[in-house]
Formats: C-alpha cells, structure tokens, sequence
C-alpha cells in the first residue's frame, strides 16, 4: 500500500473529481494525503478517510514538505497550472523539485498519474483479463 500525496489547484478541482471517480477502487488501495478542499473531495469520492493536511495557503505545502523529508510520502500527484499565474506556483515548484532530489515517484498530468496509479497495482491485477 503506498502513502499518495495529491496536490490540486481549485481551476483543477473537476479534473480531479473526474479523475478520482474513475480511478477510485485503485485509489481506495492507498493511504492517501491531500489538503484543503481536495481532502474532502477524495474523502467523498472514495468513501474512505484521507490524511488531511491545512491547504496550501494556511501552511499544507509546508507540511507536505516535512513529510517527504521524512519520507513518509512515496508517490505525489500534481492536479496544477505551473505556467499560469498562480499565488501557489512557488509552493508547488518547491513540492516538484523536493520530490525530484529525494527521488519520488509524482505526476504532473492526469495522464502519467494513471500510469504510476496503474504501475502500483499488484502484480496479478497488471494482466488480467475482463471478459465482460
């Protein structure tokens, strides 16, 4: 089970629900961390309880910070606009360039985050075959 950090811009709230929704019986597998709105957007979508860090803006970057520091994140996906102006485009920069020097598996699109999403699921699951 892998501890997932997902990280979202409000402009990016409906791709995240969109994304989530269908990839909710992965997600459920996994101890998952988000801040502010997004916590209870999954906590709502997943029917299960998620690790539940202030927004970004009320200190949540920090945090999330301190946990991949302790390593106690494997995986962060990023639901962001990096190249629109944004009061939070420094904190996510920091999160991608720690994520990067410590080695982190992270998405910074809807499409590589199904790969890794994919990419974490058991063995056995990778090849099998619906017939419905």
């Amino acid at each position: 089970m892998a501890r997932i950090a997902i990280v979202s811009y409000h402009s990016r709230k409906k791709e995240l629900i969109e994304w989530a929704y269908e990839h909710r019986l992965a997600l459920a597998r996994h101890n998952i961390i988000a801040a502010g709105t997004a916590a209870g957007i999954l906590e709502g979508i997943l029917d299960k309880e998620v690790e539940k860090l202030p927004s970004v803006l009320t200190g949540g970057d920090k945090q999330l910070a301190d946990m991949i520091r302790e390593e106690r994140v494997d995986v962060v996906l990023f639901f962001c606009e990096t190249g629109k102006p944004n009061k939070r485009n420094g904190a996510i920069k920091q999160l991608i360039q720690l994520a990067t020097d410590r080695n982190l598996v992270m998405a910074t699109n809807p499409a590589t985050a199904k790969v890794v999403l994919d990419s974490l699921k058991p063995r056995y699951e990778k090849y099998a075959f619906s017939y419905s």
